[in-house]
């Protein structure tokens, strides 16, 4: 039964921290699936900023200063690197978008830096939201029983 109590506070807890993320994108979509990329990422981070360096070409290094220094959370890093792509800007060009404007939302930034709501550069970047929302999550292994 304390295991029982102790598992329902950690989810309810986990749960409260979640719901103070607010990435103001205009779209609850958008937001539920950036609420989900950053979950998963911050169970295995390292994982996340692999595969995030790999897809978007930039360094590790440069994710982990956005992380550590800019206090990005995972889904805040996604989206700046996401709209750099789109966009076709450098990532820091975004950062500086980020900086002015973080207290407004990704949707202000996303704007600032070109993405009009409801235009395909929106709806690409909704779409890899949805397509990347197990960035970093940790993989379970199968173990099949053999029968024998």
């Amino acid at each position: 039964m304390k295991k029982l109590i102790s598992l329902l506070v950690l989810l309810f807890t986990i749960q409260l921290v979640n719901a103070q993320i607010s990435f103001n994108t205009g779209n609850g979509q958008l937001d539920t699936d950036l609420e989900t990329i950053n979950a998963n990422a911050e169970l295995d981070f390292g994982k996340f900023k692999t595969e995030i360096s790999l897809k978007y070409d930039i360094e590790e290094k440069k994710i982990e200063t956005m992380h550590a220094e800019l206090n990005m959370n995972p889904g805040g890093i996604f989206m700046a690197v996401e709209i750099a792509e789109i966009t076709k800007q450098p990532v820091d060009n975004i950062i500086e978008i980020y900086k002015v404007n973080k207290e407004k939302g990704w949707g202000v930034i996303a704007k600032e830096a070109g993405i009009k709501p409801g235009s395909a550069e929106f709806h690409a970047l909704k779409n890899h939201a949805k397509e990347n929302k197990s960035k970093g999550k940790k993989n379970k292994s199968k173990k099949k029983k053999k029968n024998k």
